[in-house]
């Protein structure tokens, strides 16, 4: 596998099958057998036969316990190889890697994505694994995971692999805090008023936010011509009660540029354990 740099480099293979990669700059590319591989730009010269690798990594033999107790190490492991060679790893860029979802979303548990260490191989695949903490307030049930690769030339897999598993001996708390006694402080305003908002909202295990959306008139939370949304963000504060069972309030600023007609309210709220919703209320307020 040759590497060049920036700049511009000039590049020999030899009689075996080789990978070449210019990077930046004016490069020079000698291929030396038949079955070499370039990543060229415009600019590069290719001298020989070689051709353009456009196939990803292979992922195979990808293994993961049926099940697994929140707060025990979650093993995943598989097999990625690719004949012009896996990516090397950098800080920002894995070789492979893991998503992890579940009920609510991706998952952080070990990372976003999770990446795979390699443990035997060598750089054109070898076999790789993901040691993942399940936290022991983890959501009981069904979670999933999905596999991904780049060779030497930022290649994906044609086809994804994934897989899944189930958490035991965690939470049994799998719903998303409730809402209700919602109040607007009117029902018609002006663009660029202010507009304060009542609710109460109750969890098993607590409230961690909660907080509304307005979709204006055109059917978007936002004005598509300069992307600034209708309603002002803000996340409730609580005003009396518990994350348990509480009041919450917020004061949020219409845009001035909101247009008359109907607004829809909805309602982003989670809990502590990272269940979610994003809903509508049954609310509406008008801008004349």
């Amino acid at each position: 596998m040759l590497f060049g740099d920036l700049g511009n480099d000039s590049l020999i293979g030899g009689t075996q099958v080789d990978s070449f990669l210019g990077g930046a700059g004016i490069d020079m590319l000698t291929a030396g057998t038949s079955g070499d591989s370039c990543d060229t730009d415009p600019t590069d010269i290719v001298r020989g036969i070689c051709q353009t690798d456009r196939t990803g990594p292979a992922i195979t033999g990808a293994t993961a316990p049926s099940s697994v107790a929140a707060g025990t190490v979650l093993v995943i492991s598989w097999r990625a190889s690719d004949p012009s060679g896996l990516r090397i790893p950098d800080p920002n860029t894995p070789t492979t890697w893991s998503l992890l979802s579940g009920p609510n979303g991706f998952l952080s548990w070990c990372g976003f994505p999770a990446p795979g260490q390699q443990v035997s191989g060598d750089m054109n695949g070898g076999l790789f694994a993901i040691n993942c903490l399940v936290p022991a307030n983890a959501v009981n049930g069904e979670y999933s995971f999905s596999l991904d690769a780049l060779d030497v030339f930022g290649n994906h897999p044609l086809a994804s692999t994934t897989g899944s598993f189930m958490v035991t001996g965690g939470a049994t708390d799998s719903a998303a805090p409730h809402l209700s006694n919602l109040t607007m402080s009117g029902a018609t305003f002006a663009a660029g008023d202010a507009i304060t908002f009542d609710w109460d909202a109750t969890d098993d295990t607590g409230v961690s936010y909660s907080l509304p959306w307005a979709f204006g008139p055109n059917g978007f939370l936002v004005d598509l011509n300069t992307g600034r949304l209708w309603l002002d963000y803000g996340v409730g504060t609580l005003v009396s009660g518990t994350a348990l069972d509480g009041h919450y309030s917020v004061t949020l600023q219409l845009g001035s540029a909101a247009p008359p007609g109907t607004y829809t309210l909805w309602f982003s709220v989670g809990d502590v354990l990272g269940n979610k919703s994003f809903a509508p209320v049954g609310a509406t307020f008008t801008v004349r």
